[in-house]
């Protein structure tokens, strides 16, 4: 699944994907542009585009310090009457990532909830927002008919990204806000730095999961397969040099999310993550791959391959280790 911002000039005429030209007389309006879609295998991909659906119900949830959630859903009675208990887990979720991080994050989230008879299993969903609007975040999730919002027989979708997808996220906009530590792009030599902005967005999301909703918990740590990475050693050698542009396939990618979890997981035990960012922070200048390393050996005295070591320790050669739990 994914999920990307783009510019895009209002009325202008596309010639093909990313290139447009200006009419005479036209004026430029800008705005953001989200999609994010899922494809499954053969199946056809489902279109969807809110701007076509004029029944959808608009609801704002306070989330503090100017913040809002705001909910623009279908759904039927008495379901709609459970979106403030929605609101409440997005303002535990802020607060966790906020005292995690001890770094404040701006900015609110509209999110779509669409209820469907069976949801689609493969679709490709995009709106247009003002340049100026005061999200931070855009989703849509999906509901089932006989699925409830929370809860036993909570929808799987909207649950994950309430415990996984969302924390990872504002774990992001915390990590973006820090102008010290180098992010990696597309088409650019990699940084060296993804497995631990990566890494640090997952100990957060499966921290919140494991404190809200363990069922959720278990469900992300076994979708990671963080428990059998010492039977995939080959993927030792991607992770210090994973980038944007060079995961070899989905399940490399996904499985690299979870070695990442376990290496920053094992640094943070060692070295809270407010003290780590601090430092970051005190440092000031573009903090690279070669930079983590430095700051790795001062903080904990380990090199990356004894961090390495160490994370796979933790995860065991049987079931889950409780070791892993926050």
């Amino acid at each position: 699944m994914t999920g990307i911002f783009q510019k895009r000039a209002a009325g202008l005429i596309s010639l093909m994907v990313g290139i447009f030209f200006l009419l005479p007389g036209e004026n430029r309006t800008y705005g953001r542009t989200f999609t994010q879609s899922a494809r499954r295998g053969n199946l056809p991909v489902e279109t969807i585009e809110p701007a076509t659906m004029p029944d959808l119900v608009v609801t704002r949830q306070d989330l503090g310090r100017g913040r809002v959630l705001e909910i623009r859903h279908n759904l039927p009675e008495p379901l709609d009457r459970k979106l403030p208990e929605v609101a409440k887990v997005v303002r535990r979720c802020y607060a966790f990532v906020e005292g995690a991080t001890g770094r404040d994050i701006d900015g609110g989230i509209l999110l779509y909830i669409l209820h469907y008879a069976q949801r689609p299993r493969a679709y490709r969903f995009q709106v247009e927002v003002p340049d100026d609007a005061p999200w931070n975040e855009i989703r849509v999730t999906f509901l089932e008919t006989g699925e409830s919002l929370l809860g036993e027989g909570g929808s799987r979708h909207l649950n994950t990204f309430l415990y996984d997808t969302l924390p990872h996220e504002l774990g992001h906009d915390v990590l973006a806000s820090r102008p010290t530590l180098r992010h990696d792009g597309h088409g650019q030599p990699p940084r060296g730095t993804r497995w631990f902005i990566e890494g640090t967005c997952e100990v957060l999301a499966k921290g919140f999961a494991h404190a809200e909703n363990p069922t959720a918990w278990r469900r992300a740590l076994a979708r990671r397969r963080i428990q059998t990475l010492h039977r995939r050693p080959w993927q030792a050698d991607l992770v210090f040099s994973w980038s944007p542009d060079n995961a070899p396939s989905a399940q490399d990618e996904s499985d690299l999310y979870g070695w990442s979890y376990a290496l920053v997981k094992n640094w943070t035990e060692r070295y809270p993550l407010p003290d780590l960012l601090a430092l970051m922070e005190e440092r000031g200048g573009g903090v690279g791959g070669r930079d983590l390393e430095l700051l790795l050996r001062e903080t904990t005295g380990l090199e990356l391959e004894q961090l390495l070591e160490q994370a796979l320790g933790a995860v065991g050669t049987g079931p889950l280790s409780l070791r892993l739990a926050p």
